[in-house]
């Protein structure tokens, strides 16, 4: 796992990785783009490098792609993105959504790729990533179908609260119709990761101005924050941290402290970052995070990203300074990652890294490389008095 050091002064180099990034997403395949399809406008989780076959059709993922792809146009005014942000939504309410208001996990494409089934799933995860998706595409389009759809998920939404606790149910079994738990399985308990929920839940409100979904998101941040330890760590289960969620449950308090200027929110993810780059070995953010007995450092791309990008906005808003060698070192982990095949299904896109055993992945993988251009791209803003917008958070 060795890197070779990379600057974040290298703008050139930096520019080149987002340009041949964006041509990925666009013209790769990773989006069904046959129109005749009943899965046009769907966004595959990744494509394995060996095999080169596509993985799954990924609801979350298609959401973020949206999001992605509005923060894409933006700033470039690129046609090619918005059509594809509309595509994505499109896919997503005609093949994805349930009429309950929820969308469904995904839909699998390789039959022979040994994956839990989660065809029967939703995930309130997911729904808040494709919400906020929704609400930024319509910000643009004005586009009914698009806040009809972003309604119908929010008033779901709402229905996964626990009235008892107030923390949100994780996963639904509409099948079964009822909703299921796994205390040893992150995604599948109720934690601080639902903070991303909440950069939905604003967002629709902000169209809406109907409290119920701004109170919603009020009480996710409360009830995350409660779980914060003292040291910044967001436990994921109650037996370990994962770097991943623990990402997430910051990326969603960053939104909260830049909508209302909360320093208390801001010092929440100070901390989150602070504790994960204590924590490195080797340059490297453990992984996975057990208290009482070990750390894992076989790392996950995406993670590293998710660490850089909170990193970077904390020092563009200066609630953090000096850590140049922070930011070089998680960036010549991710420069590592990237992909020098020069076909265009592989071209600019990024891995995804390791599994916890240590084997590398063959996965190119489309989160990870969405991640990782809006991190490069935020970078330039060192440069730049650019507002950044809270709710194109990826």
């Amino acid at each position: 796992m060795g890197t070779e050091k990379i600057s974040f002064h290298n703008i050139p180099l930096i520019k080149k990785t987002i340009k041949d990034g964006n041509e990925w997403i666009l013209n790769s395949g990773i989006q069904n783009k046959i129109k005749l399809d009943k899965n046009y406008g769907g966004y595959h989780a990744w494509i394995d490098f060996k095999s080169q076959k596509f993985s799954y059709l990924y609801s979350e993922i298609t959401g973020y792609l949206i999001t992605y792809n509005c923060f894409i146009y933006t700033l470039t005014k690129n046609k090619k993105n918005l059509i594809a942000a509309e595509i994505a939504a499109n896919w997503l309410i005609k093949r994805a959504q349930l009429s309950f208001g929820g969308f469904r996990c995904f839909e699998l494409i390789d039959k022979n790729l040994k994956i839990l089934d989660k065809s029967n799933l939703t995930y309130s995860f997911d729904n808040g990533v494709i919400l906020n998706g929704l609400i930024n595409l319509y910000k643009i389009t004005k586009k009914k179908k698009y806040l009809n759809s972003a309604n119908k998920c929010g008033d779901w939404l709402i229905k996964c609260k626990n009235l008892k606790t107030g923390k949100i149910k994780p996963v639904y079994d509409f099948k079964k119709k009822k909703f299921i738990y796994n205390s040893k399985s992150w995604s599948m308990v109720s934690g601080s990761y639902h903070t991303k929920i909440s950069i939905g839940l604003f967002n629709l409100y902000s169209i809406t101005k109907q409290k119920k979904y701004s109170n919603l998101a009020k009480i996710i941040i409360k009830e995350s924050l409660k779980l914060q330890k003292p040291n910044g760590m967001f436990p994921s289960t109650k037996f370990h941290l994962n770097l991943h969620p623990h990402c997430y449950s910051a990326e969603g308090i960053w939104v909260n402290a830049k909508l209302f200027e909360k320093n208390s929110c801001f010092n929440s993810v100070k901390l989150a970052v602070k504790w994960a780059l204590k924590e490195k070995k080797n340059k490297i953010p453990p992984r996975l995070f057990f208290p009482k007995s070990k750390k894992i450092f076989y790392y996950r791309v995406d993670a590293i990203s998710q660490l850089l990008r909170l990193l970077i906005l904390l020092k563009l808003d200066k609630k953090i300074l000096n850590h140049e060698n922070d930011i070089e070192n998680l960036m010549s982990i991710i420069f590592t990652n990237i992909s020098k095949s020069k076909k265009k299904l592989f071209k600019g896109a990024f891995f995804w890294g390791y599994q916890s055993s240590g084997k590398k992945s063959n996965s190119i993988n489309v989160w990870t490389t969405i991640f990782i251009i809006q991190t490069l791209i935020y970078i330039l803003n060192f440069n730049s008095k650019k507002k950044i917008n809270p709710f194109h958070i990826i």
